[in-house]
């Protein structure tokens, strides 16, 4: 399994893309072996598993700075 983000030929490598609905790709807590800087693959998951016990979280657009509460 490779996430869809980590493919050498995705077409919008250089465009930031926010997503969610995906809380194992927290950023707080990722999982084994899908390790990865969010920042270089311009991809940021902001599913950080509220429904979980995780965080809510939301994301400033201008500096790409992660706000983030407990559930």
């Amino acid at each position: 399994f490779k996430a869809w983000f980590l493919h050498d030929n995705r077409v919008l490598k250089n465009t930031d893309i926010f997503f969610g609905h995906w809380s194992t790709l927290s950023e707080v807590n990722p999982p084994r072996g899908l390790l990865f800087d969010a920042s270089q693959a311009h991809v940021y998951p902001m599913d950080q598993g509220c429904a979980w016990g995780g965080q809510l979280s939301a994301i400033r657009f201008e500096d790409k700075q992660i706000f983030s509460i407990n559930c």
